[in-house]
């Protein structure tokens, strides 16, 4: 397990951006003769984006592709604010936060590649799957015991929840 870099500090989380490949997916592409590009997402992380909006948070998909393929996969989820073909995902998590009214420190980023890094430094709280890369896994907060794509959100969920409720006084140190 790595160890956790959060902040010890109250953090008022009330965006929550996620990564497509690599956080609600686990980063396969099928590649299909008729073009199609399927990929799989788990059901632990359906109900955890569910619970995420009754705890009163916004979730947003924040991804360097664009293709059809991507944008089904937040449809599934339900998830409607996104930004697409951010290739720099900081620019694209300030150009999400600001469009949104929410600052930085009250936003949690969850990513998994090289490219996430300065997204997950410069979130209130940055969340990597275990099997992210060295430098988004560095650049996190908080490394999860889950896997891309096997209940990533779920854990980031548990973790955000208590996380806010020690932050309150509402939970054991």
């Amino acid at each position: 397990m790595w160890p956790s870099k959060i902040r010890r500090r109250h953090v008022q989380i009330r965006l929550i951006v996620l990564d497509v490949d690599g956080v609600l997916t686990d980063g396969t592409v099928l590649l299909l003769a008729s073009g199609e590009e399927p990929r799989s997402v788990h059901f632990h992380d359906l109900d955890a984006v569910a619970a995420a909006r009754r705890y009163g948070l916004v979730v947003a998909v924040l991804s360097a592709e664009e293709s059809p393929a991507v944008q089904h996969v937040a449809q599934r989820f339900g998830i409607s604010e996104a930004i697409w073909g951010a290739k720099d995902k900081l620019a694209g998590l300030r150009e999400l936060t600001n469009r949104l009214g929410i600052a930085l420190e009250q936003t949690c980023y969850v990513g998994d590649a090289d490219r996430d890094g300065p997204a997950l430094e410069a979130a209130g709280i940055g969340l990597a799957p275990s099997d992210a890369t060295a430098a988004a896994r560095a650049a996190a907060d908080h490394v999860l015991a889950a896997r891309s794509g096997h209940g990533v959100v779920e854990e980031a969920m548990v973790l955000l929840q208590n996380t806010c409720d020690q932050a309150a006084g509402r939970g054991q140190p």
